[in-house]
């Protein structure tokens, strides 16, 4: 059985040589490496303004074969919020199964805190033709799923 799950901010603590590589390596490709360092990301998630998720394909695992990052983002013009899927990172292949429990977990989260939508940025081209695949919707190689 695999599981999504939320990180406290503990566990973030007690596993942060093993996250912030994976947060490293997967940062988006618009933030400049000199404007965001490992210690600004781990204090957004300590004081509780990003999430860290851990995706287990098997419950007895120590480790997840995945991590994401998330934050809320609230758009002044249209007044509304969305979970920003800030980056993600994969130890292992993902299967289809896979990466539907995780967006939809994230979609159950994101509409909980009251989001439209869930979003993200990419330029890889497999992601992009997943998010198609799910009904998702890609304006400018920025992705979109409405709640």
């Amino acid at each position: 059985m695999s599981l999504l799950i939320k990180f406290t901010p503990e566990q973030v603590i007690k596993e942060w040589n093993v996250i912030g590589k994976a947060i490293e390596e997967s940062l988006p490709d618009t933030l400049s490496r000199e404007h965001v360092t490992m210690e600004s990301v781990l204090h957004s998630i300590l004081t509780e303004r990003s999430y860290i998720w851990g995706y287990f394909k098997d419950k007895n695992a120590g480790l997840p074969a995945l991590f994401v990052m998330t934050t809320v983002t609230f758009d002044p013009v249209s007044m509304r919020e969305s979970l920003l899927i800030y980056s993600i990172y994969a130890y292992e292949q993902m299967q289809h199964s896979d990466w539907v429990e995780i967006l939809e977990t994230l979609k159950e989260y994101a509409r909980g805190l009251g989001c439209v939508n869930l979003t993200g940025y990419t330029s890889v081209v497999e992601i992009m033709k997943l998010v198609k695949m799910l009904d998702g919707q890609i304006h400018q190689a920025f992705l979109e799923f409405p709640l």
